[in-house]
């Protein structure tokens, strides 16, 4: 999979996560809030970055992102998710830097605004979350555009959501 391949998997993330993380805050019990939370202080432990560290930071942010969808209430499209992060996953398995630390205050951000019962709070901290993950991903590649492209994916499902 390459950055073009990337990209439009985050594109079609952008489209659903948002949405979930909005129904999530409408949805969501003070015990799920609590292990959501939990999950979420879990990860970004950082260290010395090496393929291991890598791994278990994809789990961390796999973990966190399935149980977001859960708390969706929608089994089809958490399925969904969980076969397209198969595909991120594996991009991360070659470029890889300790992501966890940042990705963590992201995540804290989501479960935030979760807690607070603000759907359009939870919908926008993802989409921030994914945005800032695309650009994170671009680092890697020579020549990237992250901040363009990201953007540009930005604009275009913010507007496809509220329509």
């Amino acid at each position: 999979m390459g950055i073009e391949q990337v990209r439009e998997l985050i594109e079609l993330r952008l489209l659903v996560e948002p949405a979930l993380a909005a129904k999530a805050a409408v949805k969501a019990e003070p015990n799920e809030i609590k292990e959501l939370r939990r999950a979420a202080r879990a990860g970004g432990a950082g260290g010395k970055v090496t393929a291991a560290l890598n791994r278990l930071d994809m789990v961390y942010d796999a973990t966190f992102h399935a149980m977001v969808a859960d708390l969706g209430d929608n089994q089809m499209i958490s399925d969904m998710l969980t076969r397209l992060r198969s595909h991120l996953h594996t991009f991360r398995l070659y470029y890889y830097r300790s992501l966890g630390p940042v990705t963590k205050n992201e995540h804290l951000a989501v479960v935030e605004a979760i807690a607070k019962h603000d759907p359009d709070g939870a919908e926008e901290a993802m989409r921030v979350h994914l945005v800032a993950a695309l650009e994170r991903l671009e680092t890697f590649v020579d020549g990237g555009s992250a901040n363009a492209e990201a953007r540009q994916i930005s604009k275009f499902t913010a507007g496809r959501v509220k329509e």
